[in-house]
């Protein structure tokens, strides 16, 4: 019997795994914007396929704001950060990110602290969950490098940038939109990647980057399995 399970193990490792192992990145809907006003500001989003979710937020503050958050639909997204307008050191830009949200219509909220008015720009990339997320960078250089280590060999990456310019970074294939950029495909091996971002009007710009990799269905296909594999084993 434990020869049988072993087999089976393997068979399900080598055979049944692979074609289904990874399900294909894609962008999911187009990038919303939320109005532009007092806390609290909303949006709503529809993530078309489970994925990462990925906001940005503006606050032009007249006072200094604190407790920067966006839930969605009242589940709290991660923060990467904030930070400050490299050129006046007013304005506050902060990024979050969802893993694993699920397909359906979303409240997107951002709220805070203070008295200033802000935005929330949101997007989602089906089958594409995270692999490493970066924290945010600012410079008022002409150039601004965003370096992430990656671990998959299909990871797309994404980024939410602006300037004051309204450029387009290098390293991408394509802007999506609302300050919303992507790779539209994998940047190739596993290791070190660098997006730079080259102004063309260099007062600075901000933006912070995050990895996605093909979420898994592996373990959706194997823990039922494996339970029954573990059974045998014993018995």
């Amino acid at each position: 019997m434990k020869r049988l399970a072993l087999s089976l193990a393997l068979f399900v490792g080598v055979v049944i795994v692979p074609p289904f192992a990874h399900a294909a990145i894609s962008r999911g809907n187009t990038p919303v914007v939320s109005s532009f006003g007092a806390s609290p500001e909303s949006a709503t989003y529809t993530v078309a396929s489970q994925g990462l979710m990925y906001a940005w937020t503006y606050i032009d503050q007249t006072s200094a704001v604190s407790n920067i958050g966006v839930t969605v639909n009242g589940t709290s997204m991660v923060s990467m950060g904030t930070i400050l307008t490299p050129w006046t050191s007013l304005q506050k830009w902060t990024f979050f990110y969802l893993d694993n949200a699920t397909a359906g219509s979303k409240t997107v909220t951002l709220s805070w602290t203070g008295t200033a008015n802000g935005e929330v720009i949101v997007a989602s990339w089906s089958g594409g969950c995270l692999d490493v997320a970066g924290t945010p960078v600012g410079s008022t250089a002409s150039t601004i490098s965003m370096p992430l280590t990656t671990t998959g060999s299909a990871d797309w990456m994404v980024a939410a940038m602006e300037d004051n310019s309204g450029n387009s970074p290098t390293g991408f294939t394509t802007a999506w939109g609302s300050g919303i950029f992507d790779s539209n495909g994998s940047v190739g091996a596993a290791g070190s990647h660098s997006l730079t971002w080259n102004l063309v009007n260099p007062y600075g710009g901000v933006g912070s980057p995050v990895a996605l990799m093909p979420c898994s269905v592996a373990s959706t296909l194997l823990t039922p399995i494996l339970a029954l594999v573990r059974s045998w084993w014993i018995f």
